[in-house]
């Protein structure tokens, strides 16, 4: 009879780690994924499009006499937050409106009375490639993607016999990928 126990013992214990193991290598699985868009940000933030992201900023001629009939020539001095940063190799485009005192031409207004003084904007430092009004510009998202320049240089000169004072002028950069 001992054998005969012994026997049906051997037998339990074997189907108790067969149905141990089936449940050990149980498998089943999920899918990872993530949808990587190419596109732009605005001084570390993605803009929500058509939103004014603010002044980004500023083209100042230097001081010159009433008198003055100098040619003058600045390029945009971007404000120390802005930066642009666009997947490599993206299509981007910038786009320069009339200003507010535009009249055939871009304009500065004396900053009391009427008076203008014209400029021209350029997208080169040699000045040789006019920046139109609302004429799409192609920027290079491949050489430095982390900070995309906008190159716009401008041109004054100076008519001479105007009024002291300040002239300026605001202009609206579109930018689109």
């Amino acid at each position: 009879m001992r054998n005969i126990n012994h026997t049906s013992n051997a037998v339990l214990t074997a189907s108790i780690l067969w149905s141990a193991q089936l449940g050990a290598e149980t498998e089943t699985s999920f899918q990872v994924s993530a949808a990587i868009e190419s596109g732009c940000q605005i001084s570390q933030s993605t803009p929500t499009p058509g939103a004014d992201i603010g002044e980004i900023g500023a083209m100042e001629f230097p001081s010159a006499s009433t008198t003055s009939t100098a040619t003058n020539t600045v390029s945009l001095a971007p404000n120390a937050g802005f930066t642009l940063s666009c997947t490599p190799g993206l299509q981007v485009t910038m786009q320069v409106d009339g200003g507010i005192h535009f009249d055939s031409a871009r304009n500065m207004q004396h900053d009391s009375v009427a008076d203008t003084i014209s400029y021209s904007l350029f997208e080169d430092a040699a000045l040789s490639q006019p920046i139109g009004v609302g004429v799409p510009i192609s920027l290079d998202s491949n050489s430095d993607p982390g900070n995309i320049s906008l190159p716009i240089y401008g041109q004054v000169t100076l008519p001479g016999n105007v009024q002291a004072g300040t002239y300026s002028d605001l202009l609206t950069v579109t930018l689109e990928w």
